[in-house]
């Protein structure tokens, strides 16, 4: 299942890998991977698999505050000594990622013909769950968006993940 951030989301711009990807026998063109870290409930987990969150959560025993509508009850880990993080072995393409930088309303940085993938997550007790991944792109990567990331690394950035056809539909 896709993993996607439909709203602007807050994340850890953990690391920017600017790189060069061959095209051809012989061009070259500008490429990026930007690795994400973001905290977020556990019911986000139901985008990587529908059980995932059933697996790990089990509904906790000792009385609780009442949980936001959109929060599962289950917030103790079922298997509190499994070791994390725990990776997703899958790959998904064809994502827009758009970035706001907070300079303005509109995403400062927009990333279209993305690929997620090496997703790895944390799961805590009370129910967050760290959730890192890569966003992959050489589609149109300028030098100024790569740069612009650079001066980003190990801060927060608000984000959305998009896949292509969420992204087309979106009102300009």
């Amino acid at each position: 299942m896709p993993l996607e951030f439909l709203t602007e989301t807050k994340a850890k711009l953990i690391d920017v890998n600017p790189r060069s990807e061959k095209r051809g026998p012989v061009d070259l063109v500008s490429a990026v991977d930007l690795r994400l870290q973001v905290d977020t409930t556990n019911a986000a987990l139901e985008q990587l698999h529908p059980e995932l969150c059933a697996w790990l959560y089990t509904e906790s025993k000792q009385a609780q505050l009442p949980l936001p509508e959109q929060s599962p009850a289950s917030t103790e880990l079922r298997f509190p000594d499994l070791g994390f993080p725990l990776h997703w072995g899958s790959e998904t393409s064809g994502y827009s990622l758009l970035i706001s930088t907070g300079i303005s309303d509109t995403p400062d940085i927009q990333l279209h013909g993305c690929k997620v993938h090496k997703v790895a997550l944390s799961a805590k007790t009370g129910g967050t769950v760290q959730l890192f991944f890569t966003v992959s792109c050489s589609q149109g990567v300028t030098r100024a968006e790569v740069g612009e990331l650079g001066t980003r690394v190990q801060h927060d950035v608000w984000f959305s993940l998009l896949q292509a056809e969420v992204a087309e539909s979106e009102p300009d």
